[in-house]
């Protein structure tokens, strides 16, 4: 709509700035969200790398025991040593013992 001197109303170019502005909000909103998007891509990697890492660890704890606890065990050990002896003994026993016919 024009006015009679041939310029368009204020409101008009007015509009257009609003429409402009909200489509750079709507560029910038749209470019943050892909970027946040790009993080919990890079940050789900990370999580899923730890992860996996687990199925490897092993977890060492002492648990602190304030009673005794009987320990039996038995240690089975043979030895066999040889040790030549060259040696005169005079034996001069008397041996009895009974004997049952």
């Amino acid at each position: 709509m024009k006015t009679s001197s041939g310029r368009r109303p204020f409101d008009y170019y007015l509009l257009w700035l609003v429409a402009l502005v909200s489509l750079g909000i709507n560029v910038y909103v749209i470019n943050v969200l892909r970027q946040a998007r790009h993080q919990v891509g890079l940050a789900a990697d990370s999580a899923a790398q730890a992860v996996d890492g687990l199925r490897t660890t092993s977890l060492d704890y002492t648990v602190p025991i304030r009673q005794s606890l009987p320990v039996s065990f038995t240690v089975a050990y043979k030895q066999e040593l040889v040790v030549p002896i060259s040696l005169t003994l005079p034996i001069n026993t008397i041996v009895s013992f009974p004997l049952r016919t």
